[in-house]
């Protein structure tokens, strides 16, 4: 592999890794796994403390000491996995993952601190993967010197934390070999840690209008500008089909996508499924562009792997697709398909903390369905008091008779759909936070029918309520009042858990992404460059 690559993948790591210790001194490594302050580390590093309880745990993140408390309840002790919480702002959080077989020889790297030693720089140690053993993973060249108990194992090709250090290898048997424990059960007893993770880089290649194109660097809140019809829409499509890269709703995630984009599908759209499909996921931007009989729509991510493929078979169109390594084949028959498209889009299953705000709308199912989210979490008098700052003439929202209804100064509960689209927006985008709870928003052209006096308060609504419910979101604008107001309120909330993406097509058609960190933006916007 590209040693400076390699290079660059770690420093990014080391903004994770942290130091445990306690007032007696370190005792070992752990890193951040979640927005919310939880550090994974290894159970035998703090185990003296929580036996004896004689001194604090603490955990030391850029040189700061944080008090930490151990998750009893997250903690697997038997497999010495630990894991604890702290009150702080988290630089980075990394993605787990899990190993099979076939990763028998992959290349990884090894980092974390020395043990007992505070002043210790991080050691980073390249290696592969041995042998899988049970819970354990047998990594060899991983591991010198002192060793670096609950550090990570990062796995290059999945682009995932695939290990946690927690003991050498019998020296006598064989030396400079590290076990390191396997997340199968911590994923499997805190299922909700998967959805914590966030894309922070995506591959997306033949899909739609993007033919090979990549970035990197994305964090809780991402903003995505660019000119009209240069791929913005396309690319949050591409986000939502990624996430739902699981057997039972990626098929579905597909489907979703054409019936979102196509709410009339009609006969004479297509003469063939293949076309329709043609069509609907492969356009360019030079007309003599050829949709070839072979080829695959990839769209991987750090989090997941996939890929799709539309085949002629006589009278049937197959969908062949991969997902996370595990292959399916779909045989589709035109007029079951066109059956399937017009099956109200609230019955097609898929992830239910994957949303996407559209700016035509939901119907009533998914607004009831994404209500009641909020609900569960006790926000109905939140949605009321802003919607009352939107429009002083609203009093409340409510479902009455399974119709969303807002309640008026007038006392008269009037349907949603007598109201403007800017307030049909404003209900979707907030309700659908609280439904994508430990998951990921996409909100496509957020200031839709939104006046522009209003932007702040929504995106202080954005920034403050997506950390509550540790969501992350992917936001589209082409309005340049829409980006002051972002970098507006990101720094008098000091929220700089945020990007800018601004997408440009080049002359030779392809599309180019540049991503501006907080200071970046801050600094751009300051100086008045233009950065739409």
């Amino acid at each position: 592999m590209d040693k400076n690559l390699n290079k660059a993948i770690q420093d990014k790591l080391e903004l994770a890794i942290v130091k445990i210790a306690t007032t007696s001194g370190p005792k070992g490594t752990g890193f951040f796994i979640s927005f919310e302050g939880h550090v994974l580390t290894a159970w035998h590093c703090i185990e003296e403390v929580v036996r004896f309880g004689f001194s604090d745990l603490l955990v030391i993140c850029n040189g700061q000491e944080i008090a930490a408390e151990l998750d009893r309840d997250k903690s697997l002790p038997d497999e010495d996995i630990a894991i604890l919480k702290v009150n702080c702002q988290v630089p980075l959080c990394l993605p787990l993952g899990l190993v099979n077989e076939n990763c028998r020889g992959d290349d990884i790297v090894s980092i974390g601190y020395p043990a007992h030693e505070l002043n210790a720089s991080l050691g980073r140690y390249p290696g592969s993967i041995s042998r899988l053993d049970g819970n354990k993973i047998e990594v060899a060249g991983a591991i010198q010197g002192k060793g670096q108990s609950g550090g990570l194992i990062y796995h290059y090709e999945s682009k995932q934390v695939v290990g946690l250090v927690i003991e050498l290898y019998q020296a006598s048997i064989m030396r400079n070999v590290v076990l390191a424990a396997r997340f199968d059960s911590l994923l499997y007893n805190w299922p909700e840690l998967k959805q914590m993770m966030v894309i922070t880089e995506i591959e997306i290649k033949n899909f739609k209008c993007f033919e090979n194109f990549k970035v990197n660097g994305f964090k809780r809140i991402n903003l995505i500008g660019g000119k009209n019809n240069v791929g913005k829409t396309a690319f949050l499509e591409a986000c939502y089909i990624n996430l739902n890269g699981d057997k039972q709703y990626y098929l579905n995630a597909i489907l979703k996508i054409i019936r979102q984009r196509d709410n009339f599908f009609e006969a004479n759209h297509a003469t063939s499924l293949i076309n329709f499909f043609k069509i609907a996921f492969f356009y360019h931007s030079t007309l003599s562009k050829q949709y070839s009989k072979n080829l695959i729509h990839t769209i991987n991510s750090n989090l997941k792997k996939t890929d799709f493929i539309f085949e002629r078979k006589l009278a049937t169109t197959v969908i062949k697709y991969t997902v996370e390594g595990e292959n399916d084949t779909v045989n589709i028959e035109i007029n079951d398909f066109k059956e399937t498209l017009k099956t109200d889009i609230a019955f097609f299953d898929t992830n239910n903390q994957i949303n996407f705000v559209r700016p035509i709308g939901f119907a009533d199912e998914i607004i009831i369905e994404r209500y009641s989210s909020l609900q569960m979490d006790n926000k109905e008098d939140f949605l009321n008091k802003e919607l009352n700052i939107f429009d002083e003439n609203i009093v409340g929202f409510k479902i009455i008779n399974n119709s969303p209804e807002l309640n008026t100064t007038s006392n008269n509960y009037l349907s949603l759909s007598q109201f403007g689209n800017g307030v049909k927006h404003f209900i979707n985008i907030i309700i659908s936070i609280y439904a994508s709870k430990n998951g990921c928003l996409l909100i496509d052209e957020i200031d839709n029918g939104i006046h522009y006096t209003q932007l702040d308060r929504l995106w202080e609504i954005i920034l403050t309520t997506a950390k509550e419910v540790n969501c992350q979101v992917f936001v589209t604008t082409h309005s340049k009042e829409c980006i002051e107001s972002y970098c507006r309120v990101c720094k008098q909330l000091e929220e700089k858990d945020i990007t800018y993406t601004v997408m440009t097509r080049l002359k030779s058609g392809r599309i180019r992404a540049s991503v501006y960190d907080y200071e970046l933006l801050e600094n751009a916007m300051e100086q008045e460059h233009e950065v739409r």
